[in-house]
């Protein structure tokens, strides 16, 4: 779908002030508007659609091993380091409620 529009940033901040201000429909990462749209202030249009760090920019880790024959062991220790470090529900669509 291309979009046209009288605005054009890369400023999440700016977008989202625009959105709150009634400016048009934008195009954000949850950790930017999470807040909002748990609390109603701003609403998902297409919910069913999810927007992954290759079709978005937005901030995403990637672990690329040359094998899983062998891994060392320094290296498995790392990759569980980082899995449980950054794994699971990123804070910013966690339920804050309880």
């Amino acid at each position: 779908m291309s979009v046209q529009g009288r605005l054009r940033t890369s400023n999440a901040v700016a977008l989202k002030q625009c959105a709150l201000s009634g400016m048009g429909v934008i195009m954000q990462a949850h950790w930017v508007v999470g807040r909002e749209l748990r609390d109603g202030t701003l609403i998902d249009l297409f919910p069913d659609h999810e927007v992954t760090g290759a079709a978005f920019e937005s901030p995403a880790m990637w672990l690329i091993l040359p094998t899983r024959a062998y891994l060392p062991l320094k290296v498995r220790v790392f990759v569980d380091f980082l899995r449980q470090k950054f794994g699971g529900t990123p804070p910013w669509d966690a339920d804050s409620s309880g």
